[in-house]
């Protein structure tokens, strides 16, 4: 028997966030790989929406939310703090800790 996707009730879909001038809006996502070798490889990246710059490319074995909490405090540093982190609800963004953040 196949599973049934969940679909939210009608006029409750997320807002589509949509960039009007550079570092309002960011975007978060985890990329898979793996080595010839076979080890695996989780990239995280982030990039402004507005401008489509690619703001960081982290690249590791593992990438706790610390590590994430780290990526993120080092372009604010850099940049500013975005209006609007905007990622997927994906099981890598819903720590605790980069919540709190």
């Amino acid at each position: 028997m196949r599973k049934r996707k969940k679909r939210k009730p009608p006029g409750q879909a997320t807002p589509v966030l949509s960039a009007h001038h550079p570092g309002q809006v960011w975007s978060l996502d985890f990329v898979f790989d793996a080595t010839a070798n076979g080890t695996r490889l989780k990239r995280l990246t982030v990039g402004d929406d507005f401008t489509r710059e690619c703001l960081a490319i982290e690249v590791a074995t593992s990438l706790p939310s610390a590590k994430v909490i780290a990526v993120l405090s080092r372009l604010v540093a850099a940049h500013g703090a975005p209006t609007y982190l905007k990622s997927d609800n994906g099981p890598e963004f819903i720590a605790e800790a980069l919540k709190l953040w």
